[in-house]
């Protein structure tokens, strides 16, 4: 079992870094801007990219939250000037957090 688990793993990264290239260390801002935004949690950058594309220009900053911190690091996703930056704590809290972030009107 542990040798399919690792396959699995081995492909899911091979499959995001041809698409959104080789991941590198990125500062994240933490927090939020004023303006409108959305946060979004879970783990599928093709669903993040398809956000950010729908979002591009439309003065709304995207943030992450949970397990989606690391898509900050992908070259293709960080592209997106209103990629801004993950809100929220990791773990039991993450319900709350979501909960708490900012809803503010432009």
């Amino acid at each position: 079992m542990r040798e399919i688990n690792l396959r699995a793993m081995e492909l899911l990264d091979a499959g995001n870094t041809e698409t959104y290239g080789h991941p590198a260390p990125t500062k994240v801002p933490l927090g939020t801007k004023k303006g409108k935004a959305i946060l979004v949690s879970g783990h599928d950058l093709k669903d993040m990219e398809a956000i950010l594309k729908q979002t591009e220009g439309k003065g709304i900053f995207v943030y992450t939250h949970g397990e989606m911190l690391p898509t900050h690091a992908y070259p293709i996703l960080k592209k997106y000037s209103h990629f801004y930056g993950h809100y929220g704590q990791p773990g039991r809290t993450s319900s709350r957090n979501s909960a708490s972030f900012p809803v503010r009107s432009s």
